[in-house]
């Protein structure tokens, strides 16, 4: 039995086609190529000349504030910083007499200088003189041309100590703060029970100072609405839960003191051994149980030492007779 293979006749027409179908895809991908290389090639001639024209603009004001540069609505352009320094300083001579209306529950009127706040001269023109400078090249270039379209104010900067501001807001504002209480131990009637925490705050002081800068600077009113920070404590009611079976192997424990003289022992009560201990916040969230010593030594200076020592009493004598007047007594400590 024969087999009959058959086969398929190529034609030229065929080969024609095929050649025809490739010749048109590979001059499809080079017009692709020619238009991505031309795409990247304007944009590395846009961003140098961008480049060129940012480092022209930044030697034209090598030593002077940038175009659209202001500090407080005024404009500083071109300006120096020794010759900014003397208008700044002929503007802000009397600032520090500045009256302003601190509202909290009711509102009370403070000068400037008596919250111990004042504007930094020097820091306010290097804020606004190192914008467009203080960052890398492409930034910079943003930030110029930022300010020269849409202009850039700069705050007054304040300098004072914290720690005088804050105090003289408490004055002017004392129900704006509240100390933290952590949660402790109690122990009533042999009882021990947990003492919840409580939350504490303070004045806002960041916001305080941003706002009085922003007041100074916009120069619209002079009343600043205090705000206040939630303080919370650093040990929780669940934290002590969590000790408690310690605490209270240690306040059921028997704590007794002898005086070997009279051979008599006093013994410490579980209230005062649980005044004794202290609970300590750990990083790790925990809360660790100590003993104070100093808890202990008060307790023995302030209480056994008034059970256990004695006044010394002089015996005292008729002068003419040396009769015994009364008997003296040895005294103890």
């Amino acid at each position: 039995m024969s087999s009959i293979s058959k086969t398929k006749a190529i034609t030229i027409e065929d080969v024609k086609i095929k050649q025809k179908s490739k010749v048109v895809g590979k001059t499809g991908t080079n017009k692709f190529v020619k238009v991505l290389i031309t795409i990247l090639i304007s944009f590395i001639i846009a961003a140098g000349l961008l480049s060129g024209l940012a480092f022209i603009y930044s030697q034209i004001y090598e030593n002077q504030f940038y175009s659209g540069v202001k500090i407080a609505g005024y404009e500083f352009a071109g300006k120096t910083k020794s010759n900014a320094k003397k208008s700044l300083e002929l503007k802000l001579a009397n600032i520090d007499q500045t009256e302003l209306t601190i509202k909290n529950s009711e509102e009370k009127t403070i000068k400037l200088a008596d919250l111990h706040l004042s504007v930094d001269i020097d820091a306010t023109l290097n804020n606004a003189f190192d914008y467009g400078r203080d960052a890398n090249f492409m930034q910079n270039s943003v930030d110029q041309f930022k300010a020269l379209y849409q202009d850039k104010d700069f705050n007054y900067v304040l300098s004072g100590n914290d720690e005088e501001v804050d105090a003289k807001l408490r004055e002017m504002a004392a129900d704006l703060y509240k100390e933290p209480k952590n949660a402790t131990i109690l122990v009533k009637d042999d009882q021990l029970s947990v003492a919840k925490e409580e939350q504490g705050k303070q004045v806002n002081l960041e916001q305080f100072k941003y706002n009085v800068s922003e007041m100074l600077s916009s120069n619209t009113g002079n009343t600043i609405v205090l705000t206040w920070n939630i303080i919370e404590p650093s040990i929780k009611d669940y934290q002590v839960e969590e000790v408690l079976p310690q605490v209270e192997k240690i306040v059921n424990g028997d704590v007794t003191f002898t005086d070997t003289e009279k051979y008599k022992t006093y013994t410490v009560n579980s209230e005062e051994i649980a005044s004794w201990l202290v609970l300590k916040a750990e990083r790790d969230l925990s809360v660790s149980v100590e003993i104070s010593d100093d808890a202990i030594r008060n307790y023995i200076q302030e209480q056994l030492v008034k059970k256990v020592n004695k006044k010394m009493i002089d015996k005292k004598i008729n002068a003419k007779t040396k009769a015994v007047i009364s008997k003296g007594r040895d005294g103890r400590t």
